[in-house]
């Protein structure tokens, strides 16, 4: 287990650092201000987050080592209650995993309660509704399986 460096809070929302990982200028971290929120962003080691992506926690966000987040990408583990009002309370939190080695590509958008495996490759401009397999290639609106990632050559 790695013990975080550096805690920031924002909004009411931890940010773990887990150790060197790089966020473009202008990432954005933000978080519903129209009620109380206590989300968690934990990112890994050697992570790379794009330009102008959105990570939006109400309960827990989980991004892993090696991870590359490419531009304009939303990551929200919530939505709202569709029983009325668009800022009804009552909107479901379910937590987002994305796991070590990851490639995520721009204008991709991964909602409530995905886990996405070990190694797998989102393709860009993709919308994930469903948990994604370690070492798959998935896209699309909803993404879904392009194909498995072999295993590498071991020498």
């Amino acid at each position: 287990m790695v013990t975080p460096k550096k805690i920031h809070w924002l909004h009411n929302a931890a940010y773990y650092i887990l150790g060197n990982w790089w966020i473009n200028q202008a990432i954005r971290h933000v978080l519903q201000s129209n009620r109380e929120i206590h989300g968690n962003v934990t990112i890994g080691k050697n992570t790379f987050i794009g330009q102008n992506t959105y990570i939006y926690a109400q309960e827990k966000i989980t991004i892993g080592d090696n991870t590359s987040i490419a531009m304009l990408c939303v990551i929200t583990d919530n939505d709202h209650s569709i029983d009325g009002m668009i800022n009804k309370e009552g909107g479901e939190a379910i937590p987002v995993t994305i796991g070590n080695g990851v490639w995520i590509g721009a204008h991709c958008t991964v909602l409530k309660g995905v886990s996405i495996g070990d190694g797998a490759v989102i393709g860009a401009g993709s919308v994930v509704t469903h948990n994604v397999p370690a070492r798959e290639v998935w896209a699309g609106n909803p993404a879904r399986k392009i194909r498995s990632i072999k295993s590498e050559a071991k020498t």
